[in-house]
């Protein structure tokens, strides 16, 4: 073995001892981030609804069981006064736990068609002006004047996938270079645990309904088991990918060896 590969190697060893103990005085859980961050987001959102004077007329569909995070309304609407060009927003969520701490967080790429055409990831929560649903002609949906923030419940995505298919075309979502469609990089909605894996608040179930909901909230999305199991996955695969990385612009440094 060569010094210079030598050489290489003990400097990604050091790298890799310095990560792991960088890593391992991390003392922040996801629900202590997201509490901070619900602090920063009371603070600005009343200023930013105040000089952003103003209401957007628009419809929400939500996901039947879960529920709205705090201030999610007047966020999109925020969001669809700042941007007037947008005709659809949609926004991250995650799911409270049965002591109601916020835990496996969902923060989703900006618009992608080819994403949204394998699956419905824009998930429980797609906010539409009014203007676009009049647009298609969806008489009963809309009434002029009192169709802010007013929310549509479904239960499956399959519910209003043929619905958002036909919204997001009329958009120009499909289009190169579209900029009506956005992504509210907040979270907007809080899915719950059940007894049975990931399931939702709400009255007493059928054993027909809570077979049902071991396929929600987020259309066939996996147990909280599996979730959980799959976010320590790809956290490890992503320390591990940093690694190679690192191992890969090293010997950049050491041109001169």
């Amino acid at each position: 073995m060569s010094i210079r590969t030598s050489v290489k190697q003990m400097l990604v060893r050091q790298q890799d001892r310095k990560y792991e103990a960088e890593l391992a005085k991390l003392r922040v859980t996801y629900a202590q981030w997201a509490a901070e961050q619900e602090k920063k987001i009371a603070e600005t959102v009343v200023t930013e609804i105040g000089e952003r004077a103003g209401l957007a007329e628009f419809v929400i569909y939500r996901q039947q069981k879960g529920q709205l995070a705090e201030n999610a309304v007047e966020r999109i609407n925020a969001y669809f006064v700042k941007h007037p060009e947008a005709e659809i927003v949609y926004g991250d969520e995650d799911l409270l736990s049965e002591n109601g701490e916020r835990v496996i967080p969902w923060f989703k790429p900006c618009w992608a068609p080819d994403t949204y055409r394998a699956f419905f990831y824009v998930g429980s929560v797609v906010a539409v002006r009014s203007r676009l649903l009049q647009k298609l002609g969806e008489p009963g949906v809309v009434t002029e004047g009192e169709s802010t923030g007013r929310k549509i419940v479904f239960s499956k995505a399959e519910e209003i996938r043929p619905l958002m298919d036909r919204l997001f075309l009329a958009a120009g979502g499909f289009e190169r270079g579209c900029h009506t469609i956005g992504h509210l990089e907040e979270v907007l909605f809080h899915g719950t645990f059940g007894t049975a894996g990931i399931g939702l608040q709400g009255p007493a179930e059928t054993s027909r309904e809570k077979a049902e909901d071991e396929q929600n909230p987020w259309e066939e999305y996996r147990t909280a088991a599996e979730s959980a199991k799959l976010s320590v996955e790809l956290a490890a695969k992503a320390a591990e990918e940093a690694r190679e990385l690192f191992a890969r612009s090293a010997p950049q440094s050491l041109g001169s060896l």
